[in-house]
């Protein structure tokens, strides 16, 4: 058995695990042979290297999206939502 512990620091573990770890839950189910354990901004993969490797592409895939939802937010600026109240309360 092997173990491969990620990180998670460059997203918000919120948006990654979900509210009641919901979407972990969902990579759980996916991946039914491994254990996997979370521990603040880190998750930790348990068993055969074949079944760590896979699951670890997918967890890298889904932390690249989030990465890049963040900056294009962080590019858009303040919502129009936002904006529009703003204007009506001056």
């Amino acid at each position: 058995m092997t173990e491969t512990i990620i990180n998670l620091e460059t997203v918000n573990p919120i948006e990654f695990f979900g509210v009641n770890n919901g979407k972990l839950d969902i990579l759980k189910k996916k991946f039914p042979l491994l254990k996997i354990l979370s521990r603040g901004t880190q998750i930790k993969l348990s068993g055969a290297p074949e079944q760590i490797e896979s699951a670890k592409e997918k967890i890298e895939l889904i932390l690249r999206y989030l990465e890049r939802k963040v900056r294009e937010a962080f590019r858009l600026g303040p919502s129009p939502l936002k904006l529009r109240v703003r204007r009506k309360q001056a």
